[in-house]
């Protein structure tokens, strides 16, 4: 039993050092460096298909198109042209969203030949290279439509 202890005590001896018993002041953490927070640039041009959910009465897959400038937390879009499987197109003005972490929202209205004056409300999620869109349309003389898809760089 007398040599298991002396044992011990010698292996306890050379593991105390290690675990931090001695009385030396430890070094201080090296500092802690953060990259540099550079939010990417969201410009460019983006399609994809849509479902355009038509003054609520059925849903049409489209193809939209848009292209849109990122400068600080503004993003401008150009009108949402979206193309029916017949060929046929039409579009919806977006105008401007701010832009918030990777959402951005918008609300904007336009003069339509047909329904008035329609009020426009956008929301978009970023994901590079990739949005996902959504268009909310309510006119004076035409029942809501909306539009919602996931749209390509």
């Amino acid at each position: 039993m007398r040599m298991s202890t002396r044992l011990s005590a010698a292996l306890l001896s050379l593991l105390l050092p290690a675990c931090g018993g001695s009385s030396n002041t430890p070094a201080a953490p090296p500092p802690v460096t953060t990259p540099p927070t550079t939010m990417p640039n969201f410009s460019g041009t983006y399609v994809g298909l849509m479902d355009y959910n038509v003054q609520g009465q059925g849903v049409l897959r489209v193809v939209g198109r848009t292209t849109l400038t990122h400068s600080g937390s503004t993003i401008s879009y150009t009108t949402l042209v979206i193309t029916f499987t017949t060929g046929q197109t039409t579009s919806f003005v977006l105008g401007n969203a701010t832009l918030s972490g990777g959402t951005a929202t918008g609300t904007t209205s336009y003069q339509s030949t047909g329904c008035g004056l329609v009020n426009v409300e956008t929301v978009t999620r970023f994901g590079p290279p990739t949005i996902n869109l959504t268009v909310e349309l309510r006119a004076q003389t035409c029942a809501p439509s909306r539009l919602v898809g996931e749209l390509n760089r």
